[in-house]
């Protein structure tokens, strides 16, 4: 019994330890966590992968999903789909805030969120925002739920702030595309074997640096 509770411990340390990794990774490029999961997926069980998707923090998909470069794009829809496969229930809140944004089948996206935010804190908050917005009778029922929600949870009060930031950048991307302006290719050659001071370290996925920085 004590062997397999020190087993157990362990199991849970790596799991916590993995989606930290994988968050960080994402924070900053979704290429660089995409082949970081894909090894993953060879040294983990299948329990311990569908356990680390369930745990990511998508504050930043909305960055991959937007990408100028369709290697980002490419990946992240095939990991978009495998995640409402295995029923991740911050994709499929995902997928319906970017649906409501645009005006897309919003009764069907608005079920969707309803049924998430008995459990999931983003949904529940997007739900009643969407809802007082298709449905403006709904406004002050949609502001007492929130404040109730507030004074019953604390969880959810922690993470209020956070969550309204990340569905106001969501917002931001699905009017113009761009919070900030793309990167576009330089008009001068490349050179791919050079260590940039912006990047700091090889990284085949940014746009490398010039020969004249070599020369310099």
């Amino acid at each position: 019994m004590r062997e397999f509770r020190i087993n157990e411990f362990m199991f849970r340390l790596n799991i916590e330890l993995m989606i930290s990794i994988c968050n960080l990774l994402l924070e900053n490029s979704f290429l660089d966590f995409s082949n970081f999961f894909q090894v993953l997926c060879f040294r983990c069980s299948r329990a311990e992968t569908l356990e680390v998707l369930h745990g990511l923090d998508w504050s930043w998909m909305h960055e991959a999903d937007n990408s100028w470069v369709p290697l980002v794009v490419t990946r992240f829809t095939a990991f978009l789909d495998k995640c409402i496969q295995i029923r991740v229930s911050d994709a499929f809140c995902y997928v319906a805030c970017k649906n409501l944004f645009v005006g897309i089948n919003p009764m069907y996206h608005l079920n969707v969120l309803r049924e998430l935010s008995t459990t999931h804190h983003l949904s529940f908050l997007s739900y009643h925002i969407f809802m007082s917005v298709y449905d403006i009778e709904s406004v002050q029922f949609c502001a007492r739920s929130i404040a109730c929600q507030v004074s019953r949870s604390g969880h959810f009060k922690e993470y209020l702030l956070k969550n309204c930031r990340i569905l106001n950048v969501r917002n931001d991307y699905s009017r113009v595309g761009w919070v900030r302006d793309p990167s576009l290719p330089p008009p001068l050659p490349l050179c791919a074997l050079f260590r940039s001071d912006s990047d700091g370290h090889f990284n085949p996925y940014r746009w490398p640096a010039l020969y004249k920085d070599i020369r310099s």
